[in-house]
């Protein structure tokens, strides 16, 4: 990305083949399916801005399908795929069979070093930790080590090596204390080997900076305040015997995390749950017994991409700690209330938790005066023409992906924001989030129970009927403000007011993937025959026109569970 771009986490890409074995067909292969659609059965998708066609498939079918959208319309495909499965994407056309070389799309060019947000709760905590073990003795505060004041010396369990979560104790020193809203103190430590002359360079001007962002004096105006405010409560009762108490004190501490020394990418911080808990050798032999984060000191510190070679908090890395720290702050909260409170453990829900954080990031960032994760400081309108920061440009070019298989890819964290991002869009999305973190749903069905929630018992969704609205609002976010109206929103031709929070437009038809020379979401010029329709994804398409933009046909296979979706855009 560029100079100012956000990198997603550093894991190699994941690439969706498709360039696979073409299906061998028969044109007399018989069709289980023959559907005509007229413009009449076409619904209105806005005001103005589209109109839809859905046929899903109940069971495995060859369909053959011919659509006459509303004159003045373009058509647009997705097939979506709402089970847990990869399907084989089937063009049964003779004119497909006939056409030459299998669409392919290239690999864009891994990105150099970047801002890694640490995953959710690193390292993962095993419920039975919890549940099994005996109970040990009920901590009080009197259990504590003596609450810190400026000065104080101690050590943490920091990590060391990230790839091998290794731990190793790291002496700091308390540089400064923060009495903030709602009886909140803040304890912020910087390692001893980073502080002043050493190491990173950390001054108290950092400090005071960070901490200000994070927690500010006697106010309830910051990120602490913000992120709270729409996901809920950091800690609190819980019921487990070896949970440390809320003494409603919280902590940053600033080190090298990792131990590389590396002021242009890797971890930039991360939240352990484990520290919420009890030290012990058997489960938590790490824990620092405090409710706390970890910033790394190098980035912090590095005054790279300010006008003029000096730090100040305005530059591109302490941008990127500031929105981390929201981005680590629901994490911490997503633990104690999906987790502890809730009870809905699941180690497969690392793609919820993490869309989540995204959103956290989304919603503060123009109270904090940055990009955020849309790429786009000015929150009244849409990103500049080719604009490649933030998590949209590869979202926009590889959009097919997965939604919910977490596997750490760049490819992940744009998919995952993209889908938070439209959700937070649509309906109070505030109030959305909160509910999704509260509740005991887990994977997509946490958003559908929100969804029923926040709407009063109107909104009733499926997995299916998510992606379908996600897929139109992504192939119509060029279409702006009152043309497009809710649940197919992305564009909304200003500044959005959710809550006292205020989200920017999105049109995806203005983000460029670095190297790849592709702009706007990727949409392929025919079905890409034998690619993969992954698991909870939409791969988008055109079809060629029968007697005019507003005219396609085609033969192909559906899966159950797969969904093939028409959009005609007012042109």
């Amino acid at each position: 990305m560029g100079a100012r771009g956000r990198i997603m986490a550093a894991a190699a890409l994941a690439a969706l083949s498709l360039a696979a074995c073409r299906r061998t067909t028969d044109a007399a292969l018989p069709v289980d399916r023959v559907i005509a659609v007229a413009a009449g059965d076409f619904s209105a998708a806005g005001a103005s801005g589209a109109s839809v066609y859905t046929h899903a498939a109940a069971v495995a079918e060859y369909l053959e399908i011919s659509l006459v959208a509303p004159a003045g319309t373009a058509l647009r495909f997705f097939i979506s795929n709402a089970t847990g499965a990869d399907f084989t994407v089937s063009d049964l056309s003779a004119d497909a069979r006939s056409a030459g070389a299998i669409p392919s799309r290239a690999l864009p060019p891994p990105p150099g070093p970047g801002a890694v947000r640490g995953l959710p709760g690193a390292p993962p905590l095993d419920p039975g930790a919890l549940t099994e073990r005996p109970a040990s003795r009920e901590l009080t505060g009197a259990d504590l080590p003596p609450a810190p004041y400026g000065g104080t010396p101690r050590s943490f369990w920091m990590v060391s090596d990230w790839d091998q979560q290794a731990y190793a104790l790291t002496p700091a020193t308390c540089r400064l204390t923060v009495a903030g809203a709602d009886d909140r103190t803040l304890y912020v430590y910087v390692a001893d080997a980073d502080w002043d002359v050493q190491g990173a360079g950390i001054t108290q001007a950092m400090v005071d900076a960070l901490a200000g962002r994070f927690l500010a004096p006697g106010a309830d105006d910051d990120i602490r305040g913000w992120v709270s405010g729409i996901f809920g409560a950091e800690w609190g009762t819980t019921g487990y015997s070896n949970a440390i108490p809320f003494t409603k004190e919280l902590y940053i501490v600033l080190g090298d995390i990792d131990g590389d020394q590396a002021p242009n990418g890797g971890i930039v911080g991360y939240f352990s749950s484990e520290n919420n808990f009890e030290n012990d050798a058997e489960d938590f032999p790490h824990s620092n017994e405090r409710i706390m984060f970890f910033v790394d000191s190098y980035m912090y510190a590095n005054p790279a991409g300010g006008a003029n070679g000096l730090w100040e908090d305005d530059d591109f890395w302490p941008e990127e700690v500031y929105a981390t720290l929201a981005h680590e702050f629901q994490h911490m909260i997503h633990f104690y209330n999906k987790d502890v409170l809730a009870g809905a453990w699941s180690r497969a829900d690392t793609w919820l938790d993490e869309m989540c954080s995204a959103a956290a990031e989304d919603f503060v960032a123009d109270r904090l005066g940055i990009m955020g994760p849309r790429g786009w400081e000015d929150v009244a309108t849409v990103a500049a023409q080719d604009t490649v920061d933030g998590r949209l440009p590869l979202f926009a070019y590889w959009p097919e992906y997965s939604l919910t298989r977490w596997v750490g890819s760049y490819e992940n964290y744009s998919q995952v924001y993209a889908f938070g991002a439209w959700l937070a869009r649509n309906g109070d999305g505030h109030l959305l989030f909160g509910e999704i973190v509260r509740n005991d749903g887990v994977g997509i069905q946490a958003v559908i129970d929100a969804l029923e929630t926040v709407s009063g018992g109107t909104r009733l969704e499926t997995a299916a009927s998510l992606l379908a609205q996600w897929g139109v609002a992504c192939l119509a976010s060029s279409v702006p403000g009152p043309a497009m109206t809710e649940p197919f929103r992305y564009n909304t031709g200003g500044a959005l007011d959710a809550g006292s929070y205020r989200l920017g437009p999105i049109d995806l038809g203005r983000y460029k993937e670095t190297g790849t020379g592709s702009t706007g979401l990727y949409v392929w010029a025919g079905l890409p025959d034998g690619g993969t329709s992954p698991a909870m994804s939409n791969i988008y398409f055109t079809l060629p026109p029968v007697s005019g933009a507003n005219t396609a046909s085609a033969r192909l296979l559906l899966e159950a569970g797969q969904a093939l979706t028409a959009v005609a855009i007012q042109q």
